[in-house]
């Protein structure tokens, strides 16, 4: 079995939703990573004592590990800068290293929100209408701008660069986005505000060598507004609409062969691209669905590593 280390930055999360998320790769994922080969080993990257001396070393629990071959998961995103910085870091390190293959791309447009509304536009993809926050400086002076290019109440702000549904916050009024663009100030992060959706279907198009493999159907709570699984929000397979297919076709062919995950958001005004990720989790899928995208989660980074 070759090593794949899912590093993470465990300790900045709740404890109890990721216990719940180790338990369901225990009980889901392990068993098909096996038949690709593959030994999960979940490292804290608390746990990483990383740096050079004439060549990159990367010491978990008194092994340098970066001399082994294997495989790494690292995310783009952490609640705390400084260990984004050092899953950053880490990254960098990966993938220079002749012995290891990253299985989650190194291109981050999954953390580039820009960048990817940006690709959406080239493909003649509608994108949802987003506005940076502005400089701490002038931010509120920007309020009466910042309605006028979003139009009336309720809005969304969220961290350009995040994951899982965290720091998404809904805004209703005036006084609530004058408050929270003082919070975002504050913040090492750099924001965006963008128009509420109400009643928005939000779709995930999991594609697997430019081909769809199957459509996600994601519902917020009834009492809440973010449809992510890891906030409480439900999934059920779906068919994909023929619009969203061939957009999804088109964006694949610029980033990507393997695995690949695209988030739609449909509304009575038209389809929105809301995200792009390189390792977007299948958990909410129903059988025979989820084990379809397992295997080509695992079977594009085995096949990234064999290529020439």
């Amino acid at each position: 079995m070759t090593p794949l280390y899912w590093i993470e930055g465990f300790h900045e999360y709740d404890r109890e939703m990721f216990k719940s998320g180790l338990g369901r790769f225990a009980e889901i994922v392990e068993p098909i990573a096996k038949q690709h080969g593959l030994k999960i080993i979940y490292v804290n990257c608390a746990d990483i004592f990383l740096g050079f001396s004439e060549k990159p070393h990367v010491y978990y629990q008194g092994e340098d590990i970066l001399q082994n071959k294997g495989y790494a998961y690292i995310p783009y995103a952490n609640p705390h800068p400084q260990t984004e910085r050092l899953l950053h870091s880490l990254a960098r390190i990966i993938n220079m290293s002749p012995n290891w293959t990253q299985i989650n791309a190194p291109l981050h447009l999954d953390r580039d929100k820009e960048q990817a509304f940006q690709l959406a536009s080239l493909v003649g993809a509608q994108t949802i209408p987003s506005w940076l926050v502005p400089d701490r400086t002038t931010s509120r002076m920007q309020v009466s701008l910042i309605e006028k290019q979003l139009g009336p109440y309720p809005y969304i702000i969220k961290p350009t660069s995040m994951l899982a549904g965290i720091a998404i916050m809904k805004v209703d009024n005036r006084d609530a986005l004058c408050s929270l663009l003082d919070y975002c100030a504050q913040s090492t992060r750099t924001y965006m505000i963008q128009p509420f959706l109400k009643d928005a279907i939000d779709c995930r198009v999991y594609l697997d060598e430019h081909e769809i493999i199957a459509c996600q159907k994601r519902t917020p709570p009834k009492e809440g507004y973010l449809a992510n699984i890891s906030q409480r929000g439900s999934g059920e397979a779906t068919q994909v609409d023929t619009q969203i297919e061939a957009y999804s076709k088109k964006l694949a062919k610029h980033l990507t062969n393997g695995y690949l995950c695209i988030d739609w958001l449909i509304t009575k005004h038209g389809t929105y691209l809301s995200e792009i990720d390189f390792c977007g989790m299948f958990f909410g899928l129903p059988e025979p669905e989820r084990t379809q995208v397992i295997h080509a989660f695992f079977r594009s980074a085995v096949t990234r590593r064999n290529s020439p």
